[in-house]
């Protein structure tokens, strides 16, 4: 039964991300940059591995809360994980620029994430912002994917 990402999308090995990713158009970091990374449960260190493969160090991570059950075999996630990491210089914020880790939103669309992570990001992190493997492009970001929808302009 097919019930997760292989049937909205065509998916790509763990091993063949760091290729996939740093051979796009888009992929010049800074050298002082940080990275948001989503991971759910079953692929965290996936994530994690594939973050050290970018040349960002792991540093802190925050939640989304679905608000509606999700899949699973052992517990139904109802959470997915949002990992960040750095490279170069740290560039923490301020503390009026430090957000809580917990995002409570409504779960909507496969992979869409909610408006709440990029204004997150917005907050703790300087621009240019590039988003891989969207789904959505977003006034102000760079958005690569496949299968990408532009929203509307407010």
């Amino acid at each position: 039964i097919r019930r997760g990402a292989d049937r909205h999308y065509p998916l790509i090995k763990t091993k063949d991300m760091p290729k996939v990713i740093q051979s796009g158009d888009l992929w010049h970091p800074a050298e002082d940059s940080h990275l948001w990374m989503w991971a759910t449960n079953n692929y965290l260190k996936d994530a994690l591995w594939l973050m050290e493969q970018l040349g960002y160090r792991y540093v802190t991570n925050a939640v989304w809360v679905k608000q509606r059950k999700g899949l699973g075999q052992y517990m139904r996630g109802q959470h997915e994980l949002l990992l960040f990491g750095v490279r170069g210089k740290a560039m923490v914020p301020s503390t009026d620029r430090r957000p809580p880790t917990v995002i409570h939103a409504d779960r909507t669309s496969h992979s869409h994430k909610p408006d709440e992570f990029y204004k997150l990001v917005e907050t703790v992190s300087d621009g240019p912002y590039l988003e891989v493997f969207a789904r959505r492009g977003r006034p102000g970001w760079h958005s690569w994917g496949n299968q990408i929808v532009e929203e509307a302009s407010p």
